[in-house]
């Protein structure tokens, strides 16, 4: 009769080590659910077919992305950027690793990574939505500068926050007073106007200092 050590079924597989020992097309059942591996389309029973799972009989993996021999799940980088998955937006694409506005479209292909309306080309400070654009270039973008064109005047005092070259209108004509020949609008030209910074005087026939209105 056959011993322990016999290959009852003639499949070249030792008794002992055979889970089907008297099935000649049988010898393996990787996941132990009555399958032989033969016919099982997944061996390792996690729920991926062999045909499309990288360890068919590893319930543990099923897929290596960046093709290094370690399995994603226990691999902490994936994607093989050098990006760690936890800190990793797209811990399955080299090409991507954060995701700055988080619209799901990575920021090496996003146009606009802030999403705040300005093309990343044209945005001062791409990263962040608050700001866009530094008038003086000092860094400090325009809508926490308290002097965005650094002309030493607040933008508050500023009637031309944006113009480093004016910051005065005294005669509300919109021409900046570095600008306007006439700056305080009396119609007497700066040039010819002992007080060219008072609409009220414009004249000083006695030169005594005094306008002639007064």
């Amino acid at each position: 009769g056959d011993n322990a050590d016999d290959d009852t079924d003639g499949d070249g597989t030792p008794d002992d080590l055979d889970q089907f020992d008297t099935d000649p097309e049988a010898s393996a059942d990787n996941d132990g659910d009555g399958a032989d591996d033969s016919s099982d389309t997944d061996d390792d029973n996690d729920g991926v077919p062999d045909v499309s799972d990288w360890a068919p009989y590893d319930a543990s993996e099923w897929a290596d992305t960046d093709g290094d021999g370690i399995g994603d799940n226990a691999d902490d980088d994936d994607d093989n950027d050098l990006i760690p998955d936890f800190e990793d937006a797209f811990p399955l694409d080299a090409f991507e690793t954060y995701d700055n506005d988080g619209d799901g479209v990575g920021d090496g292909s996003d146009p606009d990574d802030d999403n705040d309306g300005i093309p990343d080309g044209l945005d001062a400070f791409p990263m962040d939505p608050t700001e866009s654009r530094d008038l003086d270039g000092d860094g400090i973008g325009d809508n926490a500068d308290s002097d965005m064109d650094e002309d030493g005047v607040d933008n508050a005092a500023d009637a031309f926050p944006q113009n480093s070259a004016e910051w005065a209108d005294t005669d509300g004509d919109n021409i900046g007073d570095n600008a306007d020949s006439d700056q305080d609008g009396d119609g007497e030209a700066n040039a010819d106007d002992p007080w060219p910074l008072d609409p009220t005087e414009w004249d000083d026939t006695d030169g005594d200092g005094i306008g002639d209105n007064a």
